[in-house]
C-alpha cells in the first residue's frame, strides 16, 4: 500500500523460459543460482514461483524496460509479461483510446500474434487495467 508505481528492469517473467533461451555460456550458471528446470520437480517449483504465473499480484502500476540485445536475460522475459494484457482486451475495445505504448521494440509473436511494442497497465482485483493519459499527448511524445 505504500508503493505508487514499479518499475521492472531486466527481470525474469518465468525462470523455466528464462533458463531455455538464457546464452548457453549464462545457462548452467544460471542453473547452480535458480534451480535446474530440466529436473521435473525443480521445473514445478519455478514455474509456482515464477512471475508471469503471479501476476494477479501485481496491484500497482508496472513499467517495464528490457534492453533488445541485453545478454543478462533474453527479451522474451518481458514480452511475456506484457502478453498477459491481452487477454482482457479485445481490438475493438482499444479504437479511440488513449493508452501508453512503448514501441520501440522489434516485433514479435506473442500469443500467435505479431507484437511491435508493449501497451502499459496496472493490475486492479487481478486484471489489467489500461494507464491513460490525463490530457491529449501527441504520438511520439517521450515517457519520463
Amino acid at each position: 500500500d505504500r508503493l505508487a508505481a514499479g518499475i521492472e528492469t531486466v527481470g525474469i517473467s518465468n525462470f523455466v523460459t528464462f533458463l531455455e533461451n538464457t546464452q548457453d555460456y549464462r545457462r548452467d550458471l544460471r542453473r547452480v543460482e535458480y534451480g535446474d528446470e530440466r529436473d521435473p520437480a525443480m521445473r514445478a517449483h519455478l514455474e509456482k514461483i515464477s512471475p508471469l504465473n503471479n501476476v494477479d499480484k501485481i496491484k500497482i502500476p508496472l513499467l517495464i524496460v528490457q534492453g533488445e540485445n541485453d545478454p543478462r536475460v533474453p527479451v522474451t522475459e518481458s514480452r511475456q509479461i506484457v502478453a498477459g494484457i491481452a487477454a482482457e482486451y479485445e481490438p475493438q475495445q482499444l479504437v479511440g483510446r488513449l493508452v501508453v505504448v512503448v514501441a520501440n521494440l522489434a516485433p514479435a509473436k506473442l500469443m500467435g500474434v505479431e507484437s511491435n511494442g508493449m501497451v502499459l497497465a496496472a493490475s486492479v482485483d487481478g486484471k489489467p487495467v489500461l494507464l491513460q493519459p490525463e490530457a491529449d499527448v501527441p504520438p511520439g511524445t517521450l515517457i519520463r
